[in-house]
């Protein structure tokens, strides 16, 4: 019995280290990824301005291949994080939503104009909130990307909506 115990406080102190791994990776994760956002979107806005011909195009394309498979490391270090369990509470999702509209305004280039109808009756919902920041974020960079060549309007809004949910 005791060389029992002895094996299962092992096998705690070994998952609470997992655990505490896992939070931190996810913890550099987030914040490697806020960094690369700046760098991808003014290398593809350096990229727009300067010619093919150009001798630093080369270096331009490297530099956005490489930035792109370090945001490929930074998701599957995201996916090992978040092994442990996501706590989800009620959220208003609003300011979140305008908190990182301010913050993406900082990093578009001039040429996406992003326009937000944020006109919510009741913007409480059940979620994580590191996980709605990274969805919008996302989704606004996605958008960003697909816009960086001719520039476009990026538009956001927070609108109730009706769900049926009686099928499940």
């Amino acid at each position: 019995m005791e060389q029992e115990k002895e094996r299962l406080m092992i096998q705690l102190q070994h998952a609470q280290k997992m655990e505490a791994i896992g939070t931190l990776a996810g913890g550099i994760a987030h914040d490697f990824n806020n960094i690369l956002t700046p760098i991808i979107m003014g290398t593809e806005m350096t990229q727009r301005y300067v010619g093919a011909d150009s001798p630093a195009s080369a270096m331009i394309e490297k530099t956005l291949t490489a930035a792109g498979q370090a945001r490929y490391l930074v998701q599957h270090i995201l996916t090992f994080s978040r092994q442990n369990d996501i706590h989800i509470s009620p959220l208003r999702i609003g300011p979140i939503i305008r908190e990182i509209i301010k913050m993406a305004r900082a990093i578009l280039p001039a040429t996406i104009e992003i326009q937000q109808d944020l006109k919510p009756e009741n913007d409480l919902v059940w979620a994580n909130p590191t996980q709605v920041h990274q969805v919008v974020m996302n989704l606004i960079t996605n958008a960003a990307h697909a816009m960086r060549i001719s520039g476009g309007k990026l538009s956001i809004s927070l609108k109730n909506q009706s769900v049926n949910v009686s099928g499940f």
